[in-house]
């Protein structure tokens, strides 16, 4: 059933069209085991994740916003061949302006073979390009978000005592470094997944060491 059914698209217009309108939730049960762990009994712990559906059209950004406003972090899904598109770069600015934890999913890996047939060589070049476009991307927000607060804050620097300026810019310098650190995709980190809903897989670099080694 996968590729076919559109489990959170409940509405009709919605299966109609084939698209998501409205944002959907649902909760999912999950045992974390953390590699420590991974050899004891009873080591895992048991969560509840919910998981908001939001639509990605333009027409309907808003449902975007309202499911921001509301979650701890945000899966940035995007298409292993299609790569950025428009809607994508205005995500990505919401969802760092609403300070949230990114993780990146490159979807649809299947389609490198199966309709472009790249050798694996290619295949390999081509995401890292979509990685190193993806964090140019975010290089270049985090640079404009740090420089509009510095543009603030040196607006009110007539109002704050030296040894206080001093404080605050470190601080400010430690917020960048770690938005920076944040918003930086790194596959070796575990922020970066890649899979194909079609076939039902996803990996990221360190789960794959950790069944291979």
């Amino acid at each position: 059933l996968a590729g076919t059914l559109r489990y959170l698209d409940s509405l009709e217009e919605e299966q109609r069209r084939g698209i998501t309108m409205r944002t959907s939730a649902i909760a999912l049960q999950h045992l974390y085991t953390t590699p420590q762990k991974k050899k004891k009994k009873d080591a895992a712990e048991k969560m509840v994740i919910h998981l908001l559906d939001s639509p990605g059209h333009m027409d309907f950004s808003s449902e975007v916003s309202s499911a921001l406003q509301i979650s701890d972090g945000a899966l940035l899904v995007v298409d292993a061949v299609e790569g950025l598109c428009a809607r994508t770069h205005q995500v990505l600015r919401e969802a760092f302006v609403h300070e949230m934890v990114p993780l990146l999913i490159i979807n649809k890996v299947d389609r490198l073979c199966t309709e472009l047939g790249l050798s694996p060589t290619e295949a390999y070049l081509r995401l890292q390009r979509l990685l190193e476009s993806i964090n140019a991307a975010s290089a270049a927000m985090v640079t404009a978000g740090a420089t509009a607060t510095t543009n603030v804050g040196q607006t009110e620097e007539s109002d704050i005592t030296m040894n206080k300026g001093v404080s605050e810019h470190d601080n400010h310098a430690l917020d960048i470094q770690r938005k920076e650190a944040c918003w930086t995709f790194e596959p070796s980190k575990g922020n970066v997944v890649f899979g194909s809903a079609l076939f039902g897989w996803g990996l990221t670099i360190p789960s794959l060491a950790r069944q291979m080694y």
